[in-house]
């Protein structure tokens, strides 16, 4: 049996349906994804800032004790 053109024109509805509904899935997926990167990112930037802050308190507190030693030798 051929298929009309009436059959052959709704397949291709469907599945014009099918693959609408996969893109909007794959859509949402993306923006989840995109949504968690930028939230990651954001937490990253915090940490990355905790981290400079916690090397310069360091290099201060190195620096102090490198002074009071140099200040307390004995001349």
């Amino acid at each position: 049996m051929i298929p009309t053109l009436e059959n052959r024109v709704t397949d291709h509805d469907i599945r014009l349906t099918r693959i609408e509904a996969i893109i909007e899935q794959i859509n949402h997926r993306l923006i989840s994804m995109d949504n968690r990167l930028t939230s990651l990112e954001n937490r990253m930037i915090g940490l990355f800032k905790w981290v400079i802050g916690l090397q310069f308190t360091i290099l201060l507190a190195i620096l102090g004790a490198v002074i009071t030693i140099l200040l307390n030798l004995p001349k």
